[in-house]
């Protein structure tokens, strides 16, 4: 899994987490999956600073990859 991220950039190391996470789901709906970690966690499961993970899920929300309700992040 690690060289699976390790080359990308933050928004794609975190799209790839992510994917690796829903897969446990039965329901692939859009905005169906609620992802269980904090930011900071986040950035120690894909090697990215705290900062770089807010910016990326800001640009994935803006991009319509992800929703953010009351500070919950939703794929």
């Amino acid at each position: 899994m690690m060289y699976k991220i390790t080359n990308k950039n933050a928004v794609e190391r975190l799209i790839e987490l992510i994917n690796i996470l829903k897969e446990t789901q039965d329901n692939n709906d859009k905005f169906s999956f609620e992802i269980p970690y904090t930011r900071k966690q986040l950035g120690s499961l894909t090697s990215l600073r705290t900062e770089t993970v807010i910016r990326a899920i800001k640009k994935m929300e803006q991009d319509n990859i992800v929703m953010i309700n009351k500070g919950r992040v939703f794929y």
